[in-house]
């Protein structure tokens, strides 16, 4: 999956109001994530239970979410509201 920060023009296109979180830009059509629902232009909020601000952060939450269990979630935002996806690390 490809993430980037939130800019002003993506919360305009995808109406995404003044969250926080990291704009989801691309997802492998052939990956757990898109078939659990993870689509461009969704937000992730929160990766285990932590808040998101950057792509590097989510990076480092995800990697470090491999090393600690086998599950992890993500709350995800987008028009029709919140969301928690899980996927396998």
């Amino acid at each position: 999956m490809l993430l980037a920060p939130i800019s002003p023009l993506a919360r305009q296109a995808y109406h995404l109001g003044k969250g926080p979180g990291v704009l989801v830009v691309a997802v492998d059509r052939m990956s757990e994530a898109f078939s659990r629902g993870l689509q461009p232009g969704m937000v992730i909020e929160r990766i285990a239970d932590q808040p998101v601000a950057t792509p590097q952060a989510a990076e480092r939450l995800l990697a470090l979410a491999a090393h600690r269990a086998r599950l992890v979630t993500l709350l995800v935002r987008w028009v029709q509201g919140p969301i928690w996806i899980t996927l396998h690390t």
